[in-house]
């Protein structure tokens, strides 16, 4: 619960934005980098933030740092018949180290315009010292190529951008030029990037603390809760700005950066993600959480009331550890009849080397174990127990439950270098995946005969998807839902394959891929949004997630809440009918444990719906901590009910292993309280939750 004291929040951040930008062309010679704005040097150039109504309560970080250092961008724009394209120049980057790229395309015309973007060139401003550099390390499109401009309407262009960090101190000054074709003519804009981020000292960030929050942390009840520590962070989750605790009265107060210190620091471009600031109210065993957003205006500050959860504790009780010699790593792990079963692959892939699918029960015992020819990405088990692999030779292979093949295809497809994708529907009579002779497949589950083929057709000009990543079935079997490597989406009956719906674009391609009772859809990966769409394809809503790549789950839905997790370590819940952000959580660097955290296992997530908790694997930082990986049980708010460390037996031999091979890999519930984890180097753990 949030309210305001002083002026609209609206009107102010209205006039914000136009004192910022308006639509002008920006200037014509560009610097060699934007020049900091002058600013005092120490704590009494910061601005006094107004008092509120706990003013007996010391407001912590307020006067410590300077003003904002505000940057300069403004609206670039041409126009080419009815049609204007704008963006932002140059694009200044100091908070973010990941940039959300756009340029919106406006029709004022009577009729629909056609719009094709030709060509997005990145090279340099200027000569910099090796020009044959590669200067960023990952561009997703979030759009397709061609799209219609609606008459009196508006289509974007969106780009997700890595750029590699601190470009100006090595001299190098990016251009991007956008380029597009219309019925009346081309239209090019161009930006400078100018990049210098100062991640890991937050006083150097160059933001300042000019907005106020006088808050009370409370349990459902509405109880004051004191001694909770409460934790801000800037938007993208990189730096914590403030620290305070609750007095007996459950009141804290901190100043924050307002809306206009994160405006100014990016040039007055609104940035990609919501520049509003998170607080985390927690103990130091995870137990209680509460978490908030909030956007603080200069000279309104605002009252926040966060209510804080509390789990009661349970134990994570091990009850058999087995390891097998495997090339790859355990990838995937799946329930079969109280037993786990387990695939090898590893991130990123080794194309070539043969793998292994395996049956472990719970006491240990390896029931069966079946070698397979290459890794296995493609992976699940029918509800009467059969086991389909699809694997990085092109095949996709059906097993019983005793681990006796049934059958198994190869892709006649030439350009196809892989299978990742296998499914089965609900009732198990069928496996959705692809491709095979067409991009994806209903096969019969049993003899792994074709049903239906389906290829994508795109729209005229935009590119056919490159393979197929993805598949989730509606609850009921009647529809199955396709997410492919480009980032295209498509809504199948799944009777006979017919499409209902073409369309979606989500940047690279869905991880995450559910869809509910209700038939809507939601999706999630490397692009950095997380998107709705309802069983008719018309997006219901799109948020941004700031850290990078929204991994895969078996289970994400749970009462009203979709639940992801990040390559980041980080694990969060959205509302499923608005998107909302409703917590967001990182387990270590003090919360439950005080290693960093490095990153989630590839399918680290799993939810079991019936319990209302969550189970999810985090890589420890062994260069700072003691490695391995920490399995944490949480409930549906966000807090902690209990957490187990796993080390990775490589490491404890002296191995040095890379993060993204260390650690759990994939995590799944069993049913009866048991808990399994899949890890890198060959081990399958399994808990019981005790309590």
């Amino acid at each position: 619960m949030m309210t305001r004291r002083g002026a609209s929040a609206a009107v102010i951040v209205m006039t914000l934005l136009a004192a910022c930008g308006g639509d002008g062309r920006g200037p014509a010679d560009l610097p060699r980098g934007p020049e900091p704005a002058s600013q005092p040097s120490g704590p009494e150039g910061a601005r006094p933030p107004s008092p509120g109504p706990t003013d007996q309560v010391r407001a912590e970080e307020c006067g410590r740092w300077p003003e904002t250092v505000r940057e300069e961008s403004e609206r670039l724009r041409t126009t080419v018949g009815d049609l204007t394209f704008r963006t932002w120049a140059p694009i200044v980057v100091r908070l973010e180290d990941a940039v959300r790229l756009e340029v919106e395309v406006t029709n004022a015309g009577p009729a629909d315009v056609e719009v094709e973007l030709v060509g997005l060139d990145l090279d340099w401003a200027e000569p910099p010292p090796d020009p044959s550099r590669r200067w960023f390390t990952q561009l997703f499109e979030l759009h397709p190529v061609v799209q219609i401009v609606p008459a009196g309407g508006t289509a974007t262009y969106a780009w997700h951008l890595d750029p590699e960090d601190d470009l100006e101190e090595r001299g190098e000054f990016p251009r991007l030029t956008y380029r597009f074709t219309t019925p009346d003519g081309p239209a090019e804009l161009s930006a400078t990037l100018f990049d210098r981020v100062t991640f890991g000292d937050p006083e150097r960030l160059g933001l300042g603390l000019s907005g106020r929050v006088d808050g009370v942390v409370v349990d459902d009840a509405g109880a004051p809760l004191p001694d909770v520590e409460v934790v801000a962070g800037i938007y993208t989750f990189k730096e914590v700005v403030a620290r305070a605790r609750t007095d007996a009265q459950g009141r804290f107060a901190m100043c924050i950066p307002a809306t206009e210190d994160y405006l100014e620091r990016s040039g007055g471009r609104p940035p990609g993600y919501d520049a509003t600031t998170h607080l985390i109210a927690r103990t130091e065993d995870g137990g209680t959480y509460g978490f908030a957003t909030v956007g603080v205006l200069r000279d309104d500050p605002m009252d926040v009331t966060i209510v804080a959860r509390t789990a009661e504790p349970r134990e994570l009780v091990l009850e058999s550890e087995t390891r097998l010699d495997t090339r790859h790593g355990w990838f995937w792990a799946a329930p079969l009849d109280g037993d786990v079963v387990a695939v090898e692959a590893r991130h990123p892939p080794e194309i070539g080397g043969a793998g292994s699918v395996a049956r472990v029960s719970a006491d240990g015992t390896v029931v069966w174990r079946e070698r397979l020819g290459d890794e296995c990405w493609g992976f699940d088990v029918s509800i009467d127990g059969l086991i389909a692999v699809g694997c990085h030779d092109g095949t996709i292979t059906v097993l019983g439950p005793d681990g006796t093949r049934l059958w198994s295809r190869g892709s006649q497809r030439g350009r196809a270098l892989f299978n990742r994708v296998a499914r089965f529907g609900p009732d198990g009579t069928t496996l959705l995946t692809g491709p095979l002779d067409d991009d994806a497949e209903l096969l019969d589950a049993r003899t792994g005969t074709t049903r239906w083929g389906f290829s994508y057709e795109p729209l005229a000009g935009n590119r056919r998807p490159e393979i197929l990543r993805s598949a989730a079935f509606a609850p009921d079997g009647g529809r199955v839902v396709l997410g492919f490597a480009g980032g295209l989406l498509a809504s199948l009956d799944a009777a006979d394959g017919t499409a209902r719906w073409q369309g979606g674009f989500i940047g690279e391609f869905p991880l995450l891929l559910t869809v509910d009772a209700a038939g809507d859809v939601f999706a999630a990966g490397k692009g950095r949004e997380f998107t709705s769409y309802d069983r008719d394809g018309a997006e219901r809503w799109r948020i941004p997630v700031y850290e990078a790549v929204t991994t895969a789950t078996w289970t994400s839905l749970v009462d009203d809440l979709v639940v992801g997790h990040t390559v980041n370590g980080s694990v969060y819940a959205l509302d499923v009918a608005t998107g909302q952000m409703r917590w967001w959580r990182k387990v270590g660097d003090g919360s439950v444990v005080d290693d960093p955290v490095e990153s989630s296992g590839h399918n680290a997530l799993d939810v079991d719906p019936a319990a209302g908790l969550i189970a999810h694997v985090a890589v420890i930082d062994a260069r700072r901590g003691r490695g391995g990986s920490m399995l944490t049980v949480l409930t549906t708010t966000g807090a902690v009910v209990a957490t187990a460390h796993l080390p990775d037996r490589r490491e404890e031999d002296g191995e040095e292993v890379e993060h993204v091979h260390r650690g759990g890999h994939g995590v799944v519930f069993l049913g009866g309280d048991r808990i399994a984890v899949a890890a890198g180097d060959g081990t399958i753990w399994i808990f019981r939750l005790d309590g």
